[in-house]
């Protein structure tokens, strides 16, 4: 072959093998000189490659495994994530004052809650009032004020100083005060549809004159009528309530009493009225604490099993630090919102859970 002529991949006549060999060699580049060699070590190489490809794939698990189990996962993370992961997994969202801004029904009614239920809300918080005429109407004292458009009457007493006919004809529809019987009925036709979570719930806040136990009795008959008495709860303060959910529980046995505590209620940290004592333990099974409080008092209702329902929520932090603190049900004027954040605290604790086995295995194998 050292006198044959040799025609390179072009096509073009280069002289012997031996001339261009060596011009490459020298002229070129040092490594064209040896393309034979080249050639043969690529042969050779893929060759290897293509007999040994189940063996690398191994090996590439292997590594790739033992770099994930043996990332550092700081400890003081995985202390809280049982009590959240636990949180995420059993916690309701609440639609707050029974209204769904989210999907064009900022006011309570019967639309509301029925389009959040099709979105898989099923617990709703609503404040009642007592009309002059003994209309029981789902309104916030501030709410009405904004509508009647009256800011020299204090708000407590909005509702008792008009009659239901009167709030109509200032313009107040149906849809912005319905009856609280409407409601109740809406609620209980779509228990019949079927359930979308586990622990439906409709509470129940009388603002004003119309917390009373007259009151507390009309919307409980209207319950057992319905057969929701089990899904019902009644909302009291720190300064009432006592004697009405004692009288409550024995005409109803099944209905939940929940003490509330605000915001304004943090000073009170120290005293007896704040702290959830035997006395209060015995009657209230739910407590209703602002997510602003002391994480005490939280810790304190989990030791006595109470249900922990936590108000208002309605940022992503707080929505975060709910499921930190243990609530059973978050309490919400954006519960689709909510819903979205326990769907990402449900994802972070998977994968927390799965790195945790890994670590565990590891620690094992060693």
């Amino acid at each position: 072959m050292t006198d044959q002529a040799y025609v390179n991949t072009n096509g073009r006549f280069a002289g012997t093998w031996l001339q261009y060999s060596f011009r490459s060699r020298w002229t070129r580049h040092p490594w064209r000189g040896c393309s034979w060699a080249r050639s043969r070590l690529e042969m050779v190489a893929t060759r290897w490659l293509r007999e040994q490809k189940a063996l690398l794939l191994l090996l590439g698990s292997i590594i790739a495994f033992y770099f994930l189990a043996t990332r550092q996962i700081p400890r003081d993370d995985l202390k809280p994530a049982g009590l959240l992961c636990d949180t995420a997994a059993e916690i309701e969202v609440c639609a707050h004052r029974g209204a769904a801004p989210e999907l064009g029904f900022p006011r309570p009614g019967r639309n509301a809650i029925r389009a959040a239920w099709e979105h898989k809300i099923c617990c709703f918080d609503i404040d009642v009032m007592q009309t002059k005429d003994g209309h029981l109407v789902v309104a916030h004292p501030r709410q009405l004020q904004e509508c009647v458009g009256d800011q020299m009457l204090d708000p407590r007493h909005m509702a008792d100083s008009y009659t239901l006919q009167e709030l109509l004809d200032k313009g107040i529809g149906e849809c912005d005060i319905p009856k609280v019987d409407s409601l109740l009925e809406e609620f209980s036709a779509l228990l019949k549809k079927g359930i979308p979570q586990r622990r439906p719930m409709i509470s129940i806040e009388l603002k004003g004159s119309s917390l009373n136990g007259a009151n507390i009795g009309r919307i409980l008959d209207m319950a057992k009528e319905l057969s929701i008495v089990q899904y019902l709860y009644f909302w009291f303060g720190l300064e009432s309530g006592l004697d009405l959910v004692r009288d409550m529980k024995e005409s109803a046995p099944g209905v939940h009493g929940g003490l509330v505590y605000k915001d304004r209620d943090r000073i009170q940290m120290n005293t007896e009225a704040e702290k959830i004592s035997p006395r209060v333990s015995g009657l209230y099974d739910t407590i209703v604490p602002s997510v602003n409080l002391e994480e005490a008092l939280f810790a304190e209702a989990r030791d006595k099993n109470k249900t922990i329902a936590v108000w208002t929520i309605n940022d992503e932090e707080q929505m975060w630090r709910s499921m930190q603190l243990g609530a059973h049900y978050g309490i919400s004027e954006w519960p689709l919102l909510f819903r979205s954040v326990v769907g990402q605290a449900l994802r972070k604790c998977k994968s927390h859970k799965e790195r945790e086995h890994t670590r565990q295995f590891m620690d094992f194998a060693a």
